[in-house]
């Protein structure tokens, strides 16, 4: 018999106690995961941030930017309201060239409106891309001087610029010049900017300026080139003083050395003084861009592209040089040396697929057979597509080889890509109103309109231009008249509205709708069309003549040139 001493009441007892025990231990390691897991979230969300960053900063480095850009967007979606993602994504897309910049700058502005860096960044994004309004918006809303005096008021100089105000933007040097008396480039960019009227009052005093700036290593090279460029500006052509003017500017600088054997010419002081500019020591990308600008513009572009060769490789590397050299072997049409610059990046991070199938197409430059398109071309689009980059590196190539068809393609898929970028469509639609063919333009304004539904912009455009065609499935009086109550002081609307109604054989109320409209509206050849010709319809004839003659001499399409003939011939029936 088995003698089994389990059931006994102290083996049961401590049978409960490890039970006990192990259900203790099990509570306490659960606690602690749970603990652990809520305490160290945190921190595992912050290392994912970073890992993220770095890998956004990585893939940017190695020329993915399509990886880059994506991984930002995900950062963005992840942290909402993280304006300092917002700020490097911004930045991000400031450096690939993209418009986008500004509106993200506008949201980082908004989840940090104390933070003046953002406002900033938005003003030095507007400026890049052309929008004074919004640049000039964020600096006011920047107390002056700001965090950054210095940036502050090279973005106001920047914002002058683009607005062609001369005043303001010397205004803004001389405070950065205040504010750094040594900085040898902020006092060379006064002068410059003083010395833009060569006979104006400030002139002598800024060409001193220069000159002595010439005689400093560190801005050698541009004051020099400014100072050739002030000859130019002053003698346009030819003359003895001009000649006598740059003697005496080669004696002072660059005097020549040893016995002459025969009287300088005016090349000779040239190069003189040129070869005086290129031995400034250590110089900057921007020096050298200056003085190569200079002898590109005056033929020297192949003399330009061997002086860079023989700089030293950490100057040639420098995105600005390369970006310049890749103008310059463009210029040149060194196909060859593009190439080469395009696959170092010079032009953005593009594919090297396109960039290969691009060229293999210049190399064969013969056309395809269906529409005109080279073969390899297909390729070369296919490959860069998904890089905005290389997308515009391809319609810069098209231009440069003269390629409408391929440019056309391109512009196409730019917009189908990236909707947003309105002047890919603009450029589409330039290009067909170049052409006379409706029937393209019409094909741009139907798929810009499905691109983008609900564009205030779009809508009211394609309407106007749907009526002027003749065209189907073009916006309603119904849908215009909304068009009009969104946007009551736009001009566009009103005639979207006054075309649907007439369309619509209620030219009576067309005619109401079209007296609303300033009468400076008219100056748009297709607003004084639309009303001559509605105002044709209503048997006003002398009104109508007086609009049909602002489209005089301008490119109409067949069916616009047919409603001015027809509103003619009415009104020359209509008159007494």
């Amino acid at each position: 018999m088995i003698d089994d001493r389990r059931t006994e009441p102290p083996f049961r007892l401590n049978q409960r106690r490890t039970v006990k025990r192990y259900l203790l231990v099990s509570a306490a390691s659960l606690t602690l995961l749970v603990v652990g897991y809520y305490s160290g979230r945190p921190f595992i969300a912050k290392w994912r941030y970073d890992r993220d960053i770095r890998n956004a900063e990585r893939y940017e480095k190695e020329g993915d930017g399509r990886s880059a850009m994506l991984t930002l967007e995900q950062l963005t979606r992840l942290h909402p309201g993280d304006a300092a993602i917002r700020r490097r994504l911004a930045a991000f897309y400031e450096r690939m060239g993209q418009i986008e910049s500004i509106v993200v700058w506008q949201e980082a502005v908004a989840l940090d409106p104390e933070d003046q860096r953002s406002r900033l960044g938005l003003a030095r994004a507007a400026i890049r891309f052309g929008d004074p309004r919004i640049a000039r918006a964020a600096l006011e809303q920047v107390p002056a001087p700001g965090p950054e005096p210095a940036e502050y008021f090279r973005l106001q100089a920047g914002l002058a610029l683009l607005e062609r105000n001369p005043a303001e933007q010397e205004k803004s040097l001389a405070e950065l010049a205040r504010l750094a008396p040594d900085d040898l480039r902020v006092r060379l960019n006064l002068a410059m900017i003083r010395l833009a009227d060569p006979h104006g009052a400030k002139a002598p005093a800024a060409r001193a300026a220069l000159l002595e700036l010439a005689r400093q290593d560190p801005v050698r090279m541009r004051a020099v080139a400014e100072l050739l460029g002030d000859l130019a500006r002053r003698w346009p052509r030819p003359t003895a003083e001009r000649d006598a003017a740059l003697r005496a500017l080669a004696v002072t600088l660059a005097p020549p050395r040893g016995p002459l054997l025969a009287l300088p010419s005016q090349l000779d002081h040239v190069d003189r003084l040129v070869a005086y500019a290129m031995q400034q020591p250590r110089p900057a990308a921007e020096d050298v861009i200056s003085l190569a600008n200079w002898m590109s513009l005056n033929g020297q572009t192949e003399t330009v592209l061997q002086w860079i060769d023989t700089l030293p490789e950490d100057l040639r590397s420098n995105p600005l040089l390369r970006s310049a050299e890749g103008e310059f072997a463009a210029r040149l049409k060194d196909w060859p040396r593009l190439r080469r610059l395009l696959l170092a990046g010079v032009w953005g991070p593009v594919p090297t697929e396109a960039v290969e199938q691009a060229f293999r197409a210049q190399a064969s430059d013969t056309l395809g057979r269906s529409g005109g398109i080279r073969p390899g071309w297909a390729a070369a689009l296919d490959a860069g597509k998904a890089s905005p980059a290389g997308l515009r590196m391809l319609l810069r190539l098209a231009e440069l080889w003269g390629w409408p068809a391929e440019h056309r393609l391109v512009l196409l898929t730019i917009a189908r890509t990236m909707p947003r970028e309105l002047w890919a469509w603009r450029q589409l639609i330039a290009s067909a109103l170049g052409r006379g063919d409706s029937e393209q333009l019409w094909q741009v304004y139907t798929e810009w309109r499905l691109a983008m539904p609900g564009d205030p912009v779009v809508q009211v455009e394609s309407a106007i231009m749907g009526h002027l065609l003749g065209r189907r499935r073009v916006a309603t009086a119904v849908e215009t008249a909304e068009y009009l109550r969104q946007q009551p002081l736009n001009s566009g609307a009103t005639v979207a509205h006054a075309l649907a109604l007439w369309r619509e054989k209620r030219v009576p109320d067309a005619l109401a709708v079209l007296e609303t409209l300033p009468s400076s509206s008219y100056n748009e050849p297709r607003y004084a069309l639309a009303g001559g010709v509605i105002l044709a319809e209503a048997g006003r004839a002398a009104a109508s003549e007086a609009l049909l003659r602002g489209t005089d001499g301008e490119a109409l399409l067949p069916e616009e040139r047919a409603l001015v003939t027809a509103a003619r011939e009415r009104n020359q029936v209509a008159r007494p």
